[in-house]
């Protein structure tokens, strides 16, 4: 079983040409950097992967890519969610076929699940499929509009996921986020998926986060929690800002398209945005780029690998 998570867990982008034909040389220098960054795993084929968008052949495809790349590296998330169930089990099988520490899935989204009950119904079977994988619920309720009670979902997950490891939190209420640690905590891991609220999320007991802008700034981050758990909380909420500030100049754009265009930025070139997204036109790359020059952007994303932890403690 997958040992809890601690850190951050990136949200990797699916590295393809313009025939959407993977890019294995992308793929591995992707790994070296989260390596190099301290990341403590990787999330596959999730929203920042564009995977919903993609045929169920190109989702193994890179899932195989990732775990050949990352083995003995980094622990593997792959997302296997999927509007048709019996798609997300085939997801599933083979994740844990290929070597995966780990499956999530995002509900089908087109017809109503109202009810916790409900949504294990639906999982079941896609746990099932990989019954030797820690499995985390992924809740996005913005895109997929199933915003049921979190804390209901894990009351009683336990009796009929055997599997359920915890929850992938892509929501905004922090409250639930927190009581779901309080009274889950022991039993079920809670990953916050808002990159621009990492440090409350700390502040509510969060132990790992997942998402897309440790791709490019994971620097940045491991300052705010390393000056939140000195105690130093003006500090921490400086580094916070910074982030925001980072981020919200990024999603003045559209914000797939704008990710893929950083990373090109700082030398890791992606492949344009799959549809129905549509890549930045060359004047608004230029604009994103001299917007981002004034914050600090370049700064965090130009760190090209931290020391060791057994050096900072020396």
């Amino acid at each position: 079983m997958l040992t809890r998570l601690n850190g951050l867990v990136a949200a990797t982008f699916s590295p393809l040409d313009e025939k959407y034909r993977i890019k294995h040389d992308v793929i591995e220098q992707l790994v070296e950097r989260y390596v190099a960054h301290q990341i403590a795993g990787i999330f596959i084929c999730g929203s920042t992967g564009e995977a919903v968008s993609l045929s169920i052949k190109k989702r193994k495809e890179l899932a195989e890519a990732f775990i050949k790349a990352a083995s003995g590296k980094l622990k593997v998330m792959v997302h296997v969610g999927h509007n048709s169930v019996d798609e997300a089990c085939d997801l599933a099988k083979h994740a844990q076929a290929i070597g995966a520490d780990a499956i999530s899935a995002a509900p089908p989204s087109y017809f109503d699940i109202s009810t916790a009950q409900q949504l294990v119904s639906t999982l079941h079977p896609i746990l099932a499929k990989a019954p030797d994988l820690p499995f985390f619920y992924y809740h996005i309720p913005s895109k997929t509009g199933v915003d049921i009670s979190m804390i209901k979902l894990l009351e009683i997950a336990g009796e009929h996921l055997p599997s359920m490891a915890g929850i992938k939190y892509t929501a905004e209420k922090l409250d639930e986020f927190q009581t779901c640690i309080n009274r889950f905590g022991s039993r079920f891991q809670m990953l916050y998926g808002f990159d621009e609220m990492y440090l409350y999320s700390l502040v509510a007991g969060g132990e790992a986060v997942v998402g897309s802008t440790y791709n490019y700034m994971a620097p940045l981050y491991h300052k705010i929690k390393e000056s939140f758990l000195e105690g130093k909380l003006k500090l921490a909420n400086k580094y916070q800002q910074e982030a925001i500030d980072i981020i919200k100049v990024i999603i003045s754009y559209p914000l797939i398209p704008s990710q893929r265009s950083c990373m090109k930025f700082i030398g890791y070139d992606c492949g344009p945005a799959i549809l129905p997204h549509c890549s930045l036109s060359k004047s608004e790359a230029s604009e994103l780029k001299a917007k981002l020059e004034n914050t600090t952007f370049f700064k965090w994303a130009s760190i090209k690998a931290l020391d060791p932890p057994e050096s900072k403690a020396g």
